[in-house]
């Protein structure tokens, strides 16, 4: 059972945002590249063949027709390409050439949908040839369209990189990027990396913290980091992050945190609301648009996850429940640590 044990934000604030990771550190989630930026994971083998993975973009609905929404043209060596398009009957198509072989993958005229954005989700294994498309709404349920085939190719590393950071795309595209796994990888909770925490001995930033320091729990008092998780994560769509704004939260500076990070709300209208003095709840529920913001001016964000480890704490107790109203009627906030099994 995981801990969840408020850690505490020390009141000098965060300090300047920062764009990279720690000298030597590698990202822990299996993203390998994301429009932005392009490879993600410093180590990656730019002429290393993914065999098998996933192309993930979110897309604005609903898709204008007969627009090409992303696409890559390359004659280095062999001819190469990807594209997504949508056809002048509202299908949705994607196009990987490598050389001679070809394959397209092509969804039907989409049925009409409420929601305002989709994820579009393209797996491969050219092992087996076996491909998956399928679009489905950022809110869930089930797809609003899906097919499969075979002749699926591989793509290297350095296409994936190409595509992300060299490829156009339409302004209905908010991100897109390729991944290690079989399916888009999980969100994980996180805080900037110049977020400043309170340690045993004294403020430190997220981003120095590594595995075995002592920071200070809101109930539990110091507490051993068990793993220090750093991450370069997609910063649109649904994962862009959320900005807590000082002086709101009695914060002297902004802190970046992501949506579904907990923090721990207290003051006098959680006691009026709930009949306690503090309840648990996800940053992304506190937006309002003036003292928490979702932030997507970046493309691409580098974070940290810190992780306690160990059993269960006050927290779980007083149960998930979410605080319908305003962030500014909740002034003291603080991060809870991240839950291992969402990593």
């Amino acid at each position: 059972m995981a801990q969840y044990a408020a850690i505490s934000i020390a009141q000098m604030g965060a300090l300047p945002p920062k764009s990279v990771l720690p000298f030597g550190a590698r990202p822990t989630q299996d993203w390998l590249a994301i429009s932005g930026k392009g490879l993600v994971d410093i180590w990656a083998n730019p002429f290393q063949l993914l065999d098998s993975g996933t192309f993930v973009a979110e897309l604005r609905l609903p898709l204008p027709r007969g627009k090409v929404l992303i696409n890559l043209q390359t004659n280095q060596g062999v001819q190469r390409s990807f594209a997504v398009f949508v056809g002048p009957d509202g299908g949705l198509s994607l196009l990987h050439r490598e050389g001679a072989k070809l394959l397209r993958a092509s969804l039907p005229a989409l049925p009409a949908s409420s929601a305002e954005a989709g994820r579009l989700t393209y797996f491969f294994d050219s092992a087996t040839g076996n491909w998956t498309l399928r679009l489905s709404s950022l809110t869930g349920g089930a797809p609003l369209a899906a097919a499969q085939g075979a002749g699926a190719l591989a793509f290297a590393n350095r296409d994936a990189e190409d595509i992300c950071k060299k490829g156009n795309f339409d302004p209905a595209v908010l991100w897109f990027g390729f991944s290690r796994c079989a399916d888009v990888p999980r969100a994980a909770p996180w805080i900037g990396l110049r977020t400043v925490v309170d340690t045993a001995l004294g403020p430190v930033a997220a981003g120095n913290l590594k595995a075995g320091d002592v920071v200070m729990t809101a109930d539990r008092g110091p507490q051993p980091l068990r793993a220090v998780h750093f991450m370069e994560l997609p910063a649109r769509g649904s994962f862009a992050p959320i900005v807590l704004r000082a002086p709101f939260y009695d914060r002297r500076g902004d802190v970046l945190v992501s949506a579904d990070q907990r923090l721990v709300v207290s003051g006098s209208a959680v006691e009026y609301l709930f009949g306690t003095e503090a309840v648990l709840v996800a940053a992304g529920d506190v937006v309002d648009g003036r003292t928490a913001l979702a932030e997507d001016r970046r493309a691409v964000v580098s974070s940290v996850s810190l992780d306690l480890g160990g059993g269960g704490a006050d927290w779980r107790r007083r149960g998930g429940r979410t605080c319908p109203g305003s962030g500014r009627f909740c002034p003291n906030v603080r991060c809870a640590p991240n839950v291992p099994e969402q990593l």
